[in-house]
Parts: structure tokens; sequence; C-alpha cells
């Protein structure tokens, strides 16, 4: 930017104390950028502003605005200092606070700044030209949704911390690139970035890289400029990761020429960086647009996944936020991460054991899903309490036990039905097996049971027409004997 947010002077001579503090500030301007800088004394807002500091930023807002300093910590706050800490983590702490001007109406900010053309999509929070400070009029921020004023937040942020990292030097396009790749991504944008550069790719009117450096490109649409720039830095994360995009950063520090340090640091000329981009770019606007890697840095999507037990997505979202974590060498986001890949894993191979059980059950296979059911229990006392289905684990081993059951009493009927005098025993042991077996759909042990049932029925009733047979040749043998045996009467003597 041309112009500095902060309220404009009303010409009077500097009060010695202001002196000092412009006299410090300007050694700090001058030391090597490698010496360690103390923070020049703080000497209080200006006059018609109070301040307020939060973790890593000062808020400077006009009197008279909605909200004061407080009040607009509390409701801001915590978006500054979330987004600053995450942007730090990517490119080197500006060494002096970042201030944020808050202005009570659109006409006082206007008064304080004027922006350029490539600041036309950061109307409503504008960094300075490098001293650290941002503006913007309260109204026009309250009138925007809770992402809107997030992403308008970590745009001027990434602004004035990419700026600074590159002592000045970063060419507008890659500037504007970098911030509107570091927002929380809102899809319906970012699908307007794709088709616009899809749009210009087929019709053979994308503008070469050099346009980025330019800071009013003359007679180019700057929607396609403005979406041209965060491509170029999605792709260059995407291919080369962001750790490569912070050495090209920081190494503008002390290499005024981006495209030297576009060579230096990726080891290849800006044509064929810009060649291999232009390649790629029909597959991105196809679907690869949906990829945003800084993206990754907010673990509370994959959170709620997991809390839905929805562990396959969660696993893929982390997958992606290790992969940063690990490139920029945040061990504690890292450990955090990893902690959170193995309760999705340990969800995954819950739900495979689930998955198994089910089958087995559906298979009449009762001991080895008893013991699957066992192994989920584990996995699953290792999951939050909200994740776990220990009602449904319960109705499992219940089903499980009942067929286990089942084909126990099967043997025992199969083995007593044999002994004629066990037959009692048998038939009742059958039965209880063919009913249970029937309850849980298990055709093959009901089948079973009414085969054993059957047989002792007929062996049963061979015994019955035996009997019947031997009392009728019993009967007809006494007749015989009784006819054959003559008068009783006679005398012998």
């Amino acid at each position: 930017m041309d112009a500095t947010p902060r309220p404009r002077s009303d010409g009077r001579a500097p009060t010695p104390l202001v002196a000092m503090a412009l006299a410090v500030v300007m050694f700090c301007a001058l030391a090597p950028p490698v010496a360690a800088v103390p923070a020049p004394p703080y000497f209080g807002p200006p006059p018609g502003f109070t301040a307020v500091d939060t973790n890593y930023l000062r808020i400077v807002i006009q009197n008279g605005a909605a909200l004061d300093a407080a009040g607009f910590a509390v409701a801001y706050g915590p978006y500054l200092d979330r987004g600053y800490e995450e942007i730090t983590t990517l490119f080197p702490a500006p060494p002096l606070r970042p201030e944020l001007y808050v202005y009570a109406s659109p006409a006082a900010l206007e008064a304080a700044i004027a922006g350029g053309p490539m600041a036309a999509e950061v109307a409503l929070a504008d960094p300075g030209p490098g001293s650290g400070e941002i503006a913007l009029a309260l109204p026009r921020l309250q009138t925007l949704s809770p992402l809107e004023a997030e992403n308008t937040l970590r745009q001027a942020l990434a602004r004035v911390v990419a700026r600074r990292a590159a002592g000045g030097r970063l060419p507008p396009g890659f500037e504007t690139g970098i911030a509107l790749y570091v927002e929380r991504p809102v899809s319906a944008r970012i699908a307007r970035v794709a088709a616009l550069l899809q749009n210009a790719n087929r019709q053979n009117e994308l503008p070469p890289w050099t346009i980025l450096a330019e800071r009013a490109p003359a007679a180019v649409d700057l929607a396609l400029v403005t979406a041209q720039a965060y491509g170029v830095v999605a792709f260059l994360v995407e291919r080369y990761g962001l750790q490569r995009l912070n050495e090209f950063v920081t190494t503008l520090r002390h290499q005024p020429d981006w495209q030297v340090a576009l060579r230096q640091v990726y080891d290849r000329a800006p044509a064929e960086l810009e060649a291999e981009w232009r390649e790629n770019l029909p597959q991105w606007t196809a679907n690869g647009w949906q990829t945003n890697l800084f993206a990754a840095f907010d673990l509370q999507p994959a959170r709620d996944l997991l809390a839905g037990s929805h562990y396959a997505a969660a696993k893929a979202e982390l997958g992606s936020s290790l992969r940063l974590f690990t490139e920029l060498g945040d061990v504690a986001r890292q450990t955090e991460t990893e902690a959170l890949m193995r309760q999705s894993d340990t969800g995954l191979q819950a739900e495979s054991l689930m998955t198994q059980i089910q089958a087995t059950l559906e298979a009449h296979s009762y001991p080895r899903a008893r013991e699957l059911i066992e192994q989920a229990r584990s996995q699953f006392a290792q999951l939050p309490s909200t994740q776990r289905v220990d009602d449904l684990l319960t109705g499992y081993a219940r089903i499980a036990a009942a067929g286990h059951q089942a084909t126990v009493d099967l043997e025992v009927a199969r083995r007593l039905a044999p002994v004629w005098t066990d037959y009692p025993e048998a038939r009742a042991a059958a039965l209880a097996a063919g009913v249970a077996a029937a309850g849980l759909g298990d055709q093959t042990v009901t089948d079973q049971a009414r085969a054993i049932l059957d047989e002792i029925d007929s062996r049963q009733r061979r015994i019955v027409l035996l009997l019947v047979a031997l009392a009728i040749m019993t009967f007809a043998w006494l007749g015989f004997w009784r006819w054959s045996r003559g008068p009783a009467g006679l005398d012998w003597r």
C-alpha cells in the first residue's frame, strides 16, 4: 500500500516522546535482519483511540465506534490470534506486535488510508505498507458472517506477515495468492476461481506469471488476476510443499528479483514452473481446487467427524493435517494429529469388527462371533463413551449366545437320540435347539433338529409296532397253546 492506516497528523511537530519512539523505530528498521532487536517502547494509542492487546496483536479502536477495544477483542480476538498463530507457523513472525486500527465508520477509514487497485478485494481490512498495521471499518466488518469476518482478518494478517517476511519485496500477486490461500476455504468462492481459470485456459487468455509482479495490471480482468494468484500459490504448495513457499518468501528479503528467487528455491526456471502450472491446470480446475493444504490447520472438522463416528472421512482429513504439520515442523500439532489418527484407526478397526460380527452371525458361526464381539468391546473401550455401541454389542452377544446354546442342545440331542431310554431328554434338547434356531433364522440347525425329532419319532413308532406285534404273537401263541392242550378232564388211572 502507499499509505499507512494510522490517523492523519494534525501537522504539529512531534512531541519529544513521539520523536524518541520514531527514532527507535528507524533504528530497528536499519538494523541487520539477523539482529535481535528489542521492541520499541509503547506510548499508548493516538488521541481519539483506545487500545487493548490480545495474545499476539494490539487492537486500537476509534472512540465512538459501536464496540470499544475490549468488546472488539472479545468478539474478534479469537479469530485474530488463531489466524496469526497459524500463519506464523508458515512465515516468520514479525518482530513487532501487529496493530489493528478499527475505525468507527467507512468514511473515517477512507480518510486514513488509500488502497491501490491490487487491494480492491481487501476493502474491509487493509494492511499498511509494511509497518505491521491493519485498518478496517467496524460497520463493514459487522455486516459479515462469522466465517467471512474471520477470512477478512486472516487475509489482512497474511498480507502483513508475508510482506514483513519478504522484507517488503513480495510481488503483489503472490501476496494476494498467499492471503487467499490461508483463508478458511469457501467452496463456492474457490469454485468460481477454478471456473475463471478454466475458461481463460480454454480460450488461451491466461496472462503470464509476470502479471503477478505488477501492482496495477492494465487491460487485464482483475478477477482473473486474483484467481490466477490463488491458483499459482495453490500449485506451488501442492506440488512442492509449504516449506518451499516459505523459503521463496524469505529469500526475497535478500534477493530483490522474484524470478531469481523462484529459480533458487524451486531449482527451476520461472518459465518451466509456469509451464508445469499450465499443464496441471485442467486437472486442478476439474477437481484439484477442492484441496487446500493450509485448511488442514483446522482440526475441528476432523474432530466433528470422529464425534459422529465417521472414521474413514476423519482419517482422510487428518492425513492432510499430518502432512501440513510435518512440513511445518509443528511438533505439538503433529502429536495432536497423530493421537486423532490413532483414534480414527481404532474406530475403523471397531467398525470392521462390527461388520465381521454381522457377517458371522448371518453365517451362524456363533463361536467366531463371540470372539469378535469381545475384540470389538476392547476396541470401543478405547474410544470416547459417545462413540461406543454397547447396546448393539449386547444384542449381538445375546444372539451369539442363543445360537451357541442351540448348537449345544443339538449336540446333546444327537448324543442321546440313539438310546431309547434317553428319548425324552433327546426330544426336549432337539425341540429347544429347533425353536431357538428357527428364531435366529438358522435353517441348518432347524433342519438338523427336525431330523433328530423325526428319527426319534420313527424309532418310537417302530418300538410301538414291535411291541404290538409281540403282543399279537403272544396272544396267538397262548390261544394255540390253549387249543392244543385238549380236554382237561382225562383220567389216566
